[in-house]
């Protein structure tokens, strides 16, 4: 090639296009699975207090022991309800209160 100041990035961009069609190559020949993700549903604190039929303040003070596993995003703490109902299979009891 010519020595043009971008010729090393044309060679790249070549390289990358060919892995690019051997990688639509493979794509083609894989037979397609039929595997749908699991959805999880998302709760808010309202709605897991409502879930646990308890008060939102109960979920609020779990949440900043580190008993609930939650998602948050900006101020919007999330919890998996999934999870939730894992915690509930297997409720741990303590001694006093």
């Amino acid at each position: 090639m010519l020595n043009h100041p971008y010729s090393e990035l044309f060679e790249q961009f070549k390289a990358l296009e060919v892995k690019l069609d051997n990688i639509q190559e493979l794509l083609k020949a894989t037979p397609q699975l039929n595997i749908k993700p699991e959805c999880d549903q998302l709760l808010t604190v309202k709605e897991t207090a409502a879930y646990w039929k308890v008060q939102p303040q109960t979920i609020r003070k779990k949440k900043l022991n580190g008993t609930l596993p939650f998602i948050q995003h900006g101020r919007t703490i999330l919890f998996s309800k999934n999870a939730l109902d894992k915690l509930t299979a297997n409720p741990v009891s303590k001694s006093g209160r």
